[in-house]
């Protein structure tokens, strides 16, 4: 069965928010519509009391006011052209809080569970003593446009297939590990699998994750995942993390630590590396990571880009990671003290290969590595680990005052994205090598023939800010319904990855 939802493209513009509020006008005119209402005052106290004998698919439900219990829905189905929207009921945003609530161990203040074609959307979950939102074997999920903070583990994920989460907020996620006190941690954002088995198609796009004792975003034990156009900064451990996962792409991000607040402290003190790939051993049914890319992000005060591996399970074999291609990101100010801006320890059990290592701006060569047309800044020269595999000298060394920022300023963390685009004399303008696996950049215009290194194409920054109003890269609000136009869906888009 096809997953029912589209691909989702940046969303800006009067004439798709005009389309989006058409679709959404026409599903709900179509719709039954239902309001849970923990006063008493609606059709339902609560997701638990719904029935499936009376929602049916296409419907909706509103849910309004706060909700001081914790909120499941069970076996609960929509179908792939009327899927079941669950949202807060117009002109208000409901809360469900869980100062006295007891979800169990790991559960969400919100769950659904066994439940498909599913739309949670526009609701506000805080102050849970485990999770917030949580799913568990369910299909064609969608989270979207939700705020969740302050939990003592996960902020949202859980199992499934062809899971969307996009434009949530989350912070003060993993609060259980409070300043590291707890010594380990769990994901503010992740797959994760409920059986071993791994999982199949899932897009992760446009949140906010930030201020968190963990992990950041995690694609863990999934075949397929996206993870793109998110804003991560100052979470303790790893800002995107792809473990036991294949056919993943991390693509268009913008990851930076500032706050020493949330620096890492277990045997050493710095932040959060940027992005991890890695092949930790799980209980049941470990794998390897393997068919991963990265393209055109910004990592800013990070400890840039590494891997990791942990455990001989099954002899080892499964421990490995291979096929990383590491294209187009700008990787600025890495941390001084920490492992650097790019850091791939030699695996234990198998060797590693297929990876490459092209296009990149950053301020180390091992063996299975193609590196070519980089652009090194604030060294003399290339690090001898770092030279070209080719042959023939394709990348610079330059100082850092002369990589020539269109702003005519040396960014610094924090700074806007614009402050990262390229002048017009920068010597990493037109350095690279075409790579017909890369065709556009992270603000989504084409790549040139001869292509600039870094996240931003030069000579298209100019038609796009690269952020929302906000400066910080998050995307503006999704219109609920405006996936279900006839679009292509996700899994055509794991086909062009």
């Amino acid at each position: 069965m096809q997953p029912f939802f589209s691909q989702g493209m940046r969303y800006s513009g009067l004439g798709f928010a005009l389309l989006a509020l058409c679709l959404l006008l026409v599903q709900y005119a179509q719709a039954t519509t239902w309001v849970v209402d923990e006063s008493g005052k609606g059709n339902f106290t609560s997701l638990d009391a719904i029935y499936s004998y009376k929602v049916k698919p296409g419907d909706i439900v509103y849910m309004r006011g706060t909700f001081t219990k914790v909120q499941t829905l069970q076996n609960i189905n929509g179908t792939k052209d009327k899927p079941i929207t669950i949202t807060s009921y117009p002109g208000t945003r409901a809360i469900v809080d869980g100062t006295t609530a007891t979800p169990g161990d790991w559960q969400g203040l919100v769950r659904l569970n066994i439940c498909h074609f599913i739309i949670l959307d526009n609701i506000i979950v805080r102050n849970s003593t485990q999770s917030g939102i949580s799913f568990y074997y369910n299909s064609d999920t969608v989270v979207q446009n939700c705020l969740v903070h302050d939990v003592q583990i996960r902020g949202i994920g859980g199992c499934g297939d062809n899971v969307v989460l996009r434009n949530n907020t989350v912070y003060n996620g993993c609060m259980q590990n409070y300043a590291g006190k707890y010594g380990s941690w769990a994901q503010v954002v992740s797959s994760n699998s409920c059986s071993g088995k791994p999982l199949k198609n899932w897009l992760i796009e446009y949140n906010k994750v930030y201020n968190s004792w963990g992990e950041g975003i995690d694609c863990i034990q999934v075949s397929g995942c996206i993870v793109r156009h998110n804003v991560v900064y100052d979470t303790y451990s790893v800002n995107i993390y792809v473990d036991n996962a294949d056919g993943v792409v991390i693509d268009s991000n913008y990851i930076y630590s500032k706050n020493p607040f949330y620096y890492r402290t277990t045997t050493y003190t710095w932040p959060a590396t940027g992005i991890l790939v890695g092949a930790e051993t799980w209980m049941a049914n470990p794998q390897p990571s393997f068919n991963v890319t990265i393209k055109n992000n910004l990592l800013v005060g990070t400890n840039g880009i590494s891997n990791f591996y942990v455990g001989t399970r099954c002899a080892g074999l499964q421990n490995w990671v291979n096929n990383v291609r590491i294209y187009y990101n700008t990787i600025w100010n890495p941390n001084a003290t920490g492992i650097g801006p790019f850091t791939w320890p030699q695996q234990r059990n198998v060797v590693s290969s297929g990876n490459e290592f092209r296009n990149n701006l950053i301020w180390t060569k091992r063996s299975g590595w193609t590196i070519s047309n980089n652009v090194w800044v604030g060294v003399n020269t290339i690090p001898t680990n770092c030279t070209d595999t080719s042959g023939t000298r394709t990348s610079l060394a330059v100082n850092s005052t002369l990589i020539n920022f269109a702003s005519g300023r040396l960014p610094t963390i924090g700074s806007p994205l614009t402050d990262f685009y390229l002048g017009a004399s920068s010597p990493a303008r037109g350095v690279g090598v075409a790579l017909a696996s890369v065709q556009t950049d992270y603000n989504g215009y084409a790549r040139a023939s001869k292509p600039s290194v870094g996240f931003v194409e030069y000579g298209t920054q100019a038609n796009s800010a690269g952020a929302n109003s906000d400066g910080d890269g998050s995307s503006a609000s999704v219109a609920t319904g405006f996936f279900l136009a006839a679009s292509r869906s996700v899994s055509a888009l794991f086909l062009q990855a």
